[in-house]
């Protein structure tokens, strides 16, 4: 970039927009702020946009989940004891 001219050239045509442009990219930004792992799909018809679709991808540790599955006592029982039941936990009254 020399130093005659400053701005980017995106610059030039980011201000001769017009305000339904304008509103158009703010809602795709909105869209991407926030997007660690995914996939933003714009649909087009006609030279216009008429759908976004955003994908999301969460990746866990598999460790990590398993290990809060032991800890939550509301969570599905532990499968090693489904098929002996002389190994399940048995409570007293």
């Amino acid at each position: 970039m020399s130093a005659a001219n400053p701005f980017h050239p995106l610059d030039h045509r980011l201000a001769s927009l017009e305000p339904r442009e304008v509103k158009w990219l703010c809602l795709l930004i909105e869209h991407l702020h926030d997007l660690r792992f995914g996939s933003l799909h714009l649909v087009v018809h006609e030279g216009c946009i008429v759908q976004v679709e955003r994908t999301e991808k969460h990746r866990y540790d598999m460790n990590a989940a398993i290990s809060l599955l032991k800890e939550d006592k509301g969570g599905p029982p532990d499968a090693s004891n489904q098929h002996n039941p002389s190994k399940a936990t048995k409570t007293r009254k």
